[in-house]
Formats: C-alpha cells, sequence, structure tokens
C-alpha cells in the first residue's frame, strides 16, 4: 500500500469514528484517560 493511500484511510477512519461520536486520544491524553476510566469505575457494584 503506497503512503498516500494509507494517509486517506487514516482520514476515512478518523472521520467515520468522529461521525459515530468516538474519539481517538492522543498520546499526551493516555494520562486524563485513565484517571477518567479509574473514576468512572469507583464504587462501582460488580468490581466491589
Amino acid at each position: 500500500m503506497c503512503e498516500a493511500t494509507r494517509k486517506t484511510d487514516v482520514k476515512i477512519i478518523r472521520e467515520t469514528l468522529k461521525n459515530a461520536g468516538l474519539h481517538i486520544i492522543s498520546k499526551n491524553e493516555i494520562d486524563k484517560l485513565a484517571d477518567v476510566a479509574m473514576d468512572a469505575y469507583e464504587n462501582y457494584p460488580l468490581h466491589n
């Protein structure tokens, strides 16, 4: 696969995910995501 095709495919995939209401996190967002996930499941009955 040529680089131009790959870039086009990635752009289409990102747009499709965005339209579905999803977000691809960047590397600098990983720590924040981990904190949010921990808070979301704190005292969650299935995990206690």
